[in-house]
Formats: structure tokens, C-alpha cells, sequence
């Protein structure tokens, strides 16, 4: 698979010698360890196992259950960037807009369905 990513992409940089995703190092593994992907020697296995979960052909649920755990801006920028698809992107924007301090999108949702329900 073939990524765009960057350091204009990425929210949070990382050391050189680090996963450019989560900051990760040959020291300093994920929790369960991590290998570098041999395709992204970049990016850590774990990380690339996040954005392939979210951006490879699936269901709108099972997309849906892997950005609800993904909480690494990283890992959902590169995802966005990568993204095939309206509703996939759409996705991505929300979880990024919950994880940078607003509402969670079913919050909102039942906001606006009691503001119009009391009108």
C-alpha cells in the first residue's frame, strides 16, 4: 500500500529515529511490540495495522469500531489523507473534531434532537 504522509501532514512530529505515527523506537516498542513496516520503514507495525484497519475496503461498522478505539492524531491524518471515499472521510473529520475537545457525534446529535423537539 502506497501512503501520503509527511511532516505537513502530521499534527505531532517525532524524532528521526522514531515511528513518524506514534513516536515509537527500537528502545521503545508499543505496548505488545511493534517491528518497523517493511514497506513504510517509517512507520511501526502497529500504527500501520490502525490505518489500514480504517482506510482498506470495509464495512461503515467495522470502520466505524476502529475509529472509535484510534485516539493518535497521526494515525487518523494519515488515514484522512489516504482515505478512498465520501462517507470514510466524513468519519475520519468527526472522530478528529471529538478527539480535538468537542462533543462526541451522538452527544451532539441528542442535543439537536431535544432543541427541536422543544420547538
Amino acid at each position: 500500500m502506497n501512503l501520503v504522509y509527511g511532516e505537513a501532514y502530521l499534527p505531532v512530529h517525532h524524532p528521526e529515529d522514531a515511528c513518524r505515527i506514534c513516536g515509537c523506537t527500537d528502545d521503545t516498542p508499543c505496548e505488545g511490540g511493534c517491528w518497523w513496516d517493511e514497506d513504510h520503514n517509517e512507520i511501526c507495525s502497529h500504527c500501520m495495522e490502525w490505518i489500514e484497519a480504517i482506510i482498506l475496503p470495509g464495512s461503515p461498522n467495522e470502520v466505524g469500531r476502529a475509529l472509535g478505539l484510534e485516539d493518535n492524531a497521526n494515525v487518523l491524518a494519515v488515514a484522512l489523507d489516504n482515505a478512498r471515499g465520501d462517507w470514510r472521510r466524513v468519519a475520519i473529520r468527526k472522530r478528529q473534531g471529538e478527539l480535538a475537545g468537542g462533543k462526541p457525534a451522538r452527544e451532539r446529535e441528542r442535543e439537536r434532537e431535544r432543541e427541536e423537539a422543544a420547538r
